[in-house]
Protein backbone atom coordinates (compact mmCIF):
# COMPACT_ATOMS: atom_id res chain seq x y z
CA UNK A 1 0.00 0.00 0.00
CA UNK A 2 2.73 2.36 0.72
CA UNK A 3 5.03 1.65 -2.22
CA UNK A 4 1.37 2.51 -4.10
CA UNK A 5 0.71 5.40 -3.00
CA UNK A 6 4.20 6.92 -2.97
CA UNK A 7 4.75 6.11 -6.92
CA UNK A 8 0.84 8.11 -7.22
CA UNK A 9 2.21 11.08 -5.86
CA UNK A 10 3.02 13.13 -8.47
CA UNK A 11 7.12 12.88 -9.69
CA UNK A 12 8.65 15.04 -10.77
CA UNK A 13 12.60 15.44 -11.63
CA UNK A 14 14.52 17.52 -9.39
CA UNK A 15 17.60 18.52 -10.89
CA UNK A 16 20.53 18.73 -7.92
CA UNK A 17 23.39 20.13 -9.49
CA UNK A 18 26.36 20.21 -7.11
CA UNK A 19 29.58 21.96 -7.55
CA UNK A 20 32.76 22.02 -5.11
CA UNK A 21 31.77 25.37 -3.88
CA UNK A 22 29.10 24.60 -0.80
CA UNK A 23 25.82 26.60 -1.40
CA UNK A 24 22.31 26.00 -1.71
CA UNK A 25 19.63 27.88 -3.18
CA UNK A 26 15.72 27.39 -4.77
CA UNK A 27 15.70 28.10 -8.54
CA UNK A 28 12.14 27.44 -8.90
CA UNK A 29 9.59 26.54 -6.28
CA UNK A 30 6.56 25.08 -8.50
CA UNK A 31 4.94 22.05 -8.04
CA UNK A 32 2.10 22.13 -10.22
CA UNK A 33 4.40 22.30 -14.05
CA UNK A 34 5.88 18.85 -13.47
CA UNK A 35 9.83 19.83 -12.61
CA UNK A 36 11.54 21.57 -9.54
CA UNK A 37 14.74 22.25 -9.38
CA UNK A 38 17.35 23.03 -6.26
CA UNK A 39 20.79 23.29 -6.65
CA UNK A 40 22.63 21.98 -3.91
CA UNK A 41 25.96 22.58 -4.77
CA UNK A 42 28.31 19.61 -2.97
CA UNK A 43 29.52 16.64 -5.57
CA UNK A 44 29.76 18.11 -8.82
CA UNK A 45 26.42 15.36 -10.25
CA UNK A 46 22.97 15.12 -11.10
CA UNK A 47 20.58 12.89 -9.06
CA UNK A 48 16.77 12.43 -10.34
CA UNK A 49 14.62 12.44 -7.55
CA UNK A 50 11.22 11.60 -6.27
CA UNK A 51 8.73 13.75 -5.47
CA UNK A 52 6.60 13.49 -2.63
CA UNK A 53 3.95 15.96 -1.83
CA UNK A 54 3.25 15.93 2.30
CA UNK A 55 -0.70 17.84 1.19
CA UNK A 56 -1.17 14.44 -0.81
CA UNK A 57 -1.19 12.48 2.62
CA UNK A 58 -3.83 12.25 5.25
CA UNK A 59 -4.06 11.67 8.85
CA UNK A 60 -5.54 13.11 12.02
CA UNK A 61 -2.62 15.52 12.63
CA UNK A 62 -0.08 17.31 10.73
CA UNK A 63 2.68 15.33 12.35
CA UNK A 64 1.20 12.42 10.89
CA UNK A 65 0.75 13.88 7.73
CA UNK A 66 4.50 14.64 7.19
CA UNK A 67 5.86 11.37 8.88
CA UNK A 68 3.86 9.34 6.66
CA UNK A 69 5.62 11.26 3.72
CA UNK A 70 9.09 10.62 5.41
CA UNK A 71 8.41 7.08 5.87
CA UNK A 72 7.47 6.60 2.15
CA UNK A 73 10.31 8.75 0.96
CA UNK A 74 13.06 5.41 2.10
CA UNK A 75 10.81 3.42 -0.82
CA UNK A 76 12.04 5.93 -3.14
CA UNK A 77 14.70 4.45 -5.42
CA UNK A 78 16.99 7.24 -5.99
CA UNK A 79 16.46 9.48 -2.96
CA UNK A 80 13.03 11.54 -2.67
CA UNK A 81 12.48 15.28 -2.39
CA UNK A 82 9.91 15.61 0.63
CA UNK A 83 8.02 18.77 0.13
CA UNK A 84 6.03 20.96 2.85
CA UNK A 85 3.61 23.86 0.76
CA UNK A 86 3.00 26.78 1.88
CA UNK A 87 1.40 27.38 5.15
CA UNK A 88 1.61 26.47 8.89
CA UNK A 89 2.21 23.02 10.06
CA UNK A 90 2.08 22.00 13.33
CA UNK A 91 4.33 19.00 13.92
CA UNK A 92 7.99 18.15 15.96
CA UNK A 93 9.38 14.79 17.37
CA UNK A 94 9.63 13.95 13.54
CA UNK A 95 12.17 11.16 11.96
CA UNK A 96 13.71 12.14 8.96
CA UNK A 97 16.03 9.46 6.73
CA UNK A 98 18.79 9.11 4.29
CA UNK A 99 18.85 10.24 0.83
CA UNK A 100 16.02 13.10 1.10
CA UNK A 101 15.68 16.36 0.73
CA UNK A 102 13.15 17.93 2.81
CA UNK A 103 11.64 20.79 1.08
CA UNK A 104 9.64 23.96 2.14
CA UNK A 105 8.69 27.44 -0.06
CA UNK A 106 9.25 30.76 1.25
CA UNK A 107 6.04 30.62 2.98
CA UNK A 108 5.99 27.19 4.62
CA UNK A 109 6.31 27.33 8.91
CA UNK A 110 6.65 24.49 10.78
CA UNK A 111 5.44 25.41 14.39
CA UNK A 112 6.36 23.56 17.89
CA UNK A 113 3.20 22.24 19.04
CA UNK A 114 3.37 23.73 23.18
CA UNK A 115 3.65 20.00 24.91
CA UNK A 116 6.25 18.47 22.63
CA UNK A 117 10.10 19.29 23.60
CA UNK A 118 11.83 17.19 21.42
CA UNK A 119 13.63 18.17 18.47
CA UNK A 120 11.60 19.51 15.20
CA UNK A 121 13.79 16.76 12.90
CA UNK A 122 16.10 14.18 13.94
CA UNK A 123 18.87 12.53 11.45
CA UNK A 124 20.36 9.47 13.04
CA UNK A 125 22.99 7.81 11.25
CA UNK A 126 21.85 9.25 7.88
CA UNK A 127 23.71 10.10 4.94
CA UNK A 128 23.08 12.82 2.26
CA UNK A 129 20.32 14.50 3.16
CA UNK A 130 19.34 18.23 3.26
CA UNK A 131 16.79 20.75 5.09
CA UNK A 132 15.77 23.86 2.79
CA UNK A 133 13.94 27.07 2.46
CA UNK A 134 11.37 26.56 5.62
CA UNK A 135 10.82 28.45 8.95
CA UNK A 136 11.09 26.51 12.44
CA UNK A 137 8.92 28.13 15.13
CA UNK A 138 9.87 26.88 18.61
CA UNK A 139 7.34 28.85 20.32
CA UNK A 140 9.62 29.50 23.14
CA UNK A 141 8.92 25.70 24.53
CA UNK A 142 10.92 25.03 27.17
CA UNK A 143 14.26 22.73 26.20
CA UNK A 144 12.64 22.63 23.18
CA UNK A 145 15.44 21.95 20.10
CA UNK A 146 15.47 22.69 16.03
CA UNK A 147 16.71 20.42 13.92
CA UNK A 148 19.25 17.39 15.52
CA UNK A 149 21.80 15.36 13.60
CA UNK A 150 23.64 12.30 14.70
CA UNK A 151 26.36 10.73 13.26
CA UNK A 152 24.94 12.55 10.35
CA UNK A 153 27.29 12.14 6.82
CA UNK A 154 27.30 14.28 3.11
CA UNK A 155 24.46 16.91 4.78
CA UNK A 156 23.08 20.40 4.29
CA UNK A 157 21.00 22.64 6.53
CA UNK A 158 20.11 26.15 4.46
CA UNK A 159 18.14 28.72 3.22
CA UNK A 160 16.50 28.02 6.60
CA UNK A 161 14.56 30.24 9.21
CA UNK A 162 14.43 29.39 12.85
CA UNK A 163 12.40 31.62 15.44
CA UNK A 164 12.15 31.19 19.45
CA UNK A 165 13.99 27.66 19.75
CA UNK A 166 14.50 27.29 23.38
CA UNK A 167 17.75 25.55 22.83
CA UNK A 168 20.17 24.15 19.90
CA UNK A 169 18.41 25.25 17.22
CA UNK A 170 20.54 23.13 15.15
CA UNK A 171 22.95 20.38 17.00
CA UNK A 172 24.63 18.16 15.12
CA UNK A 173 26.39 15.64 17.21
CA UNK A 174 29.03 12.46 16.96
CA UNK A 175 30.74 11.56 13.86
CA UNK A 176 29.05 13.42 12.15
CA UNK A 177 31.07 14.23 9.00
CA UNK A 178 31.27 16.38 5.54
CA UNK A 179 28.37 18.36 5.96
CA UNK A 180 27.51 22.79 5.40
CA UNK A 181 25.15 25.22 7.56
CA UNK A 182 24.56 28.05 5.44
CA UNK A 183 22.65 30.55 4.83
CA UNK A 184 20.25 30.65 7.82
CA UNK A 185 18.83 33.16 10.30
CA UNK A 186 18.25 32.18 14.07
CA UNK A 187 16.08 34.93 15.87
CA UNK A 188 15.98 34.52 19.40
CA UNK A 189 17.44 31.21 19.80
CA UNK A 190 19.06 30.48 22.64
CA UNK A 191 21.74 27.93 24.11
CA UNK A 192 24.06 27.38 21.44
CA UNK A 193 21.78 27.91 18.68
CA UNK A 194 24.60 26.64 16.38
CA UNK A 195 25.91 23.61 18.20
CA UNK A 196 29.00 21.20 16.38
CA UNK A 197 29.35 18.88 19.24
CA UNK A 198 31.53 15.66 19.21
CA UNK A 199 33.34 13.47 21.48
CA UNK A 200 35.92 14.57 24.31
CA UNK A 201 39.82 13.31 23.31
CA UNK A 202 38.16 12.59 19.79
CA UNK A 203 37.63 14.39 16.53
CA UNK A 204 35.08 12.81 15.15
CA UNK A 205 32.95 15.31 13.69
CA UNK A 206 35.01 16.83 10.52
CA UNK A 207 35.01 18.83 7.58
CA UNK A 208 32.20 20.71 7.70
CA UNK A 209 31.40 24.76 6.71
CA UNK A 210 29.49 27.06 9.02
CA UNK A 211 28.74 29.83 6.21
CA UNK A 212 26.45 33.53 5.80
CA UNK A 213 24.46 32.39 8.68
CA UNK A 214 22.65 35.50 10.89
CA UNK A 215 22.36 35.01 14.30
CA UNK A 216 20.52 38.03 16.26
CA UNK A 217 19.10 38.43 20.02
CA UNK A 218 20.14 35.33 21.45
CA UNK A 219 21.08 36.50 25.19
CA UNK A 220 20.91 32.96 26.88
CA UNK A 221 24.43 31.34 25.55
CA UNK A 222 23.70 32.45 22.15
CA UNK A 223 26.84 31.39 19.82
CA UNK A 224 28.04 29.64 16.60
CA UNK A 225 29.25 26.48 19.22
CA UNK A 226 32.00 24.03 18.40
CA UNK A 227 33.74 21.37 20.31
CA UNK A 228 36.08 18.49 19.72
CA UNK A 229 35.87 18.92 16.28
CA UNK A 230 38.14 19.36 13.12
CA UNK A 231 38.87 20.28 9.59
CA UNK A 232 36.35 23.01 9.81
CA UNK A 233 35.69 26.51 8.38
CA UNK A 234 33.30 28.99 10.08
CA UNK A 235 32.97 32.16 7.61
CA UNK A 236 31.47 35.30 6.90
CA UNK A 237 28.34 34.55 9.35
CA UNK A 238 26.63 37.85 11.09
CA UNK A 239 26.70 37.84 14.93
CA UNK A 240 25.06 40.15 16.91
CA UNK A 241 23.82 40.95 20.52
CA UNK A 242 23.98 37.57 21.67
CA UNK A 243 25.81 36.10 24.35
CA UNK A 244 28.96 35.30 22.25
CA UNK A 245 30.11 35.02 18.93
CA UNK A 246 32.07 31.93 17.77
CA UNK A 247 33.01 29.52 21.16
CA UNK A 248 35.03 26.61 20.66
CA UNK A 249 36.64 23.91 22.63
CA UNK A 250 39.14 20.96 21.99
CA UNK A 251 39.35 22.05 17.84
CA UNK A 252 41.84 21.25 15.05
CA UNK A 253 42.79 22.39 11.99
CA UNK A 254 39.95 25.07 12.47
CA UNK A 255 39.39 28.50 10.68
CA UNK A 256 37.44 31.23 11.70
CA UNK A 257 37.63 33.91 9.10
CA UNK A 258 35.56 37.41 7.82
CA UNK A 259 32.64 37.29 10.43
CA UNK A 260 31.28 39.87 11.81
CA UNK A 261 30.63 39.77 15.72
CA UNK A 262 28.78 42.69 17.44
CA UNK A 263 27.70 43.24 20.90
CA UNK A 264 28.05 40.32 22.17
CA UNK A 265 28.03 40.60 26.49
CA UNK A 266 30.01 38.28 27.33
CA UNK A 267 33.45 37.11 24.43
CA UNK A 268 33.19 37.37 21.08
CA UNK A 269 35.62 34.82 20.18
CA UNK A 270 36.73 31.98 22.68
CA UNK A 271 39.22 29.41 22.29
CA UNK A 272 38.51 27.14 25.33
CA UNK A 273 40.04 23.71 26.44
CA UNK A 274 39.17 20.97 29.02
CA UNK A 275 40.42 18.10 30.75
CA UNK A 276 40.52 14.98 29.66
CA UNK A 277 41.20 16.42 25.73
CA UNK A 278 44.35 17.16 24.26
CA UNK A 279 43.22 20.79 23.39
CA UNK A 280 43.61 22.60 20.49
CA UNK A 281 45.76 22.87 17.71
CA UNK A 282 46.08 24.65 14.30
CA UNK A 283 43.41 27.41 14.76
CA UNK A 284 43.28 30.16 12.51
CA UNK A 285 41.32 33.20 13.31
CA UNK A 286 41.59 36.19 10.66
CA UNK A 287 40.10 39.11 9.27
CA UNK A 288 36.96 39.23 11.87
CA UNK A 289 35.89 42.53 12.90
CA UNK A 290 34.44 42.54 16.34
CA UNK A 291 32.88 45.11 18.14
CA UNK A 292 31.53 46.02 21.42
CA UNK A 293 32.17 42.57 23.44
CA UNK A 294 32.91 42.12 26.73
CA UNK A 295 36.05 40.16 25.86
CA UNK A 296 36.76 40.51 22.06
CA UNK A 297 38.76 37.29 22.16
CA UNK A 298 40.40 35.34 25.24
CA UNK A 299 40.63 31.47 25.88
CA UNK A 300 37.87 31.64 28.45
CA UNK A 301 38.24 28.44 29.95
CA UNK A 302 40.33 25.32 29.92
CA UNK A 303 44.13 24.94 31.18
CA UNK A 304 44.73 22.37 27.89
CA UNK A 305 47.50 22.92 25.32
CA UNK A 306 47.08 25.52 22.85
CA UNK A 307 49.89 24.65 19.69
CA UNK A 308 50.11 26.88 16.66
CA UNK A 309 47.30 29.27 17.04
CA UNK A 310 47.18 32.34 14.57
CA UNK A 311 45.34 35.65 15.56
CA UNK A 312 45.77 38.18 12.54
CA UNK A 313 44.17 40.57 10.35
CA UNK A 314 41.08 41.01 13.06
CA UNK A 315 39.42 44.14 13.94
CA UNK A 316 38.69 44.13 17.57
CA UNK A 317 37.18 47.56 19.46
CA UNK A 318 35.29 48.99 21.74
CA UNK A 319 35.37 46.16 24.10
CA UNK A 320 34.23 46.78 27.61
CA UNK A 321 37.26 44.76 29.26
CA UNK A 322 40.08 43.93 26.73
CA UNK A 323 39.99 43.58 23.13
CA UNK A 324 42.39 40.71 23.73
CA UNK A 325 43.22 38.74 26.89
CA UNK A 326 45.93 36.31 26.13
CA UNK A 327 45.61 33.67 28.10
CA UNK A 328 46.87 31.58 25.68
CA UNK A 329 50.22 31.40 23.42
CA UNK A 330 49.38 32.79 19.85
CA UNK A 331 51.11 34.82 17.46
CA UNK A 332 48.88 38.27 17.39
CA UNK A 333 49.88 39.69 14.23
CA UNK A 334 48.42 43.31 12.52
CA UNK A 335 45.07 43.24 14.74
CA UNK A 336 43.61 46.68 14.59
CA UNK A 337 42.59 47.23 18.54
CA UNK A 338 40.88 49.92 20.55
CA UNK A 339 43.86 50.99 22.02
CA UNK A 340 47.28 49.09 24.44
CA UNK A 341 44.91 49.22 27.93
CA UNK A 342 42.77 47.06 26.40
CA UNK A 343 45.23 44.75 25.88
CA UNK A 344 45.94 42.36 27.83
CA UNK A 345 48.57 39.75 28.18
CA UNK A 346 48.80 36.84 30.69
CA UNK A 347 51.04 34.88 29.33
CA UNK A 348 54.12 34.98 27.22
CA UNK A 349 53.22 34.95 23.45
CA UNK A 350 54.43 33.31 20.54
CA UNK A 351 54.89 36.51 18.36
CA UNK A 352 52.93 39.87 19.19
CA UNK A 353 53.62 42.25 16.09
CA UNK A 354 51.92 44.36 14.14
CA UNK A 355 49.11 45.37 15.99
CA UNK A 356 47.75 48.98 16.11
CA UNK A 357 45.26 51.28 18.28
CA UNK A 358 42.55 52.65 16.32
CA UNK A 359 44.73 55.62 15.79
CA UNK A 360 47.16 53.29 13.71
CA UNK A 361 49.75 53.89 16.59
CA UNK A 362 51.73 50.36 16.90
CA UNK A 363 50.42 48.74 20.19
CA UNK A 364 54.40 47.32 21.62
CA UNK A 365 53.27 45.70 25.36
CA UNK A 366 57.42 45.25 25.61
CA UNK A 367 57.41 49.32 25.40
CA UNK A 368 57.58 49.88 29.21
CA UNK A 369 59.15 53.66 28.68
CA UNK A 370 56.58 54.36 26.11
CA UNK A 371 58.54 55.64 23.32
CA UNK A 372 57.27 53.30 20.49
CA UNK A 373 60.61 51.05 20.66
CA UNK A 374 62.02 48.22 22.61
CA UNK A 375 65.53 48.98 24.30
CA UNK A 376 67.62 48.70 27.08
CA UNK A 377 65.63 51.20 29.05
CA UNK A 378 62.65 48.96 29.09
CA UNK A 379 64.81 46.16 29.99
CA UNK A 380 66.41 48.21 33.04
CA UNK A 381 63.00 49.74 34.26
CA UNK A 382 61.32 46.21 34.52
CA UNK A 383 64.69 45.16 36.31
CA UNK A 384 64.25 47.66 38.74
CA UNK A 385 61.12 46.75 40.01
CA UNK A 386 61.68 43.25 39.95
CA UNK A 387 60.00 41.24 42.93
CA UNK A 388 57.42 43.92 43.15
CA UNK A 389 53.90 43.06 43.31
CA UNK A 390 50.34 45.10 42.51
CA UNK A 391 49.92 45.48 46.58
CA UNK A 392 53.50 46.64 46.77
CA UNK A 393 54.02 50.70 47.41
CA UNK A 394 56.15 51.19 44.38
CA UNK A 395 54.26 49.48 41.79
CA UNK A 396 54.70 49.91 38.63
CA UNK A 397 51.74 48.94 36.18
CA UNK A 398 53.46 49.49 32.87
CA UNK A 399 56.44 46.77 34.09
CA UNK A 400 54.19 43.98 34.59
CA UNK A 401 54.24 43.24 31.01
CA UNK A 402 52.55 40.07 31.34
CA UNK A 403 50.22 40.82 33.50
CA UNK A 404 49.57 39.03 36.60
CA UNK A 405 50.06 41.02 39.42
CA UNK A 406 54.14 40.35 39.37
CA UNK A 407 56.45 41.25 38.03
CA UNK A 408 59.49 38.68 37.55
CA UNK A 409 61.26 36.81 35.23
CA UNK A 410 58.64 36.52 32.90
CA UNK A 411 58.22 40.16 32.60
CA UNK A 412 62.19 40.72 32.30
CA UNK A 413 62.47 37.36 29.85
CA UNK A 414 59.66 39.03 27.78
CA UNK A 415 60.95 42.13 27.63
CA UNK A 416 64.57 41.10 26.62
CA UNK A 417 63.50 38.84 23.84
CA UNK A 418 61.76 42.00 22.37
CA UNK A 419 64.61 44.27 22.75
CA UNK A 420 66.78 41.43 21.07
CA UNK A 421 65.06 40.71 18.44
Amino acid sequence: MATRRLFSVVTLVVCVIMTLCPHIFLVEQSVHAGSVSIILTRHSITRTYTLINVSEYTGETDYERIQKALNDSTLAPDGAVVFIPEGTWEASSLKAFSNTTILGTNGTVLRRPHDVTGPFITFEAQTNFAVLNMTFDGQNVTQGEGIQIVNGTDFEIADTVFLDIAEHAVHIVGESRDFSVENNVFLRTNVAPLLIFGFVGSREVSGFLVAKNTILMSGDNGKIGVAFASNGTIIDNYVSNCSYGVGTRCVSSLLIKNNRIENCTAYGIYLGTQPGDVGSDNVDVADNYISGSGVGIARYYGTGSMVNITVRDNTIIDSSQSDIYADFQASFINNTLTSRDKTRLLTIPVQFTGNVDMNMTLIIPADIQGDGRVNMWDVGIAARYFGTTSDSANWNRQADVIQDGTIDMKDIGYVSRCFLS
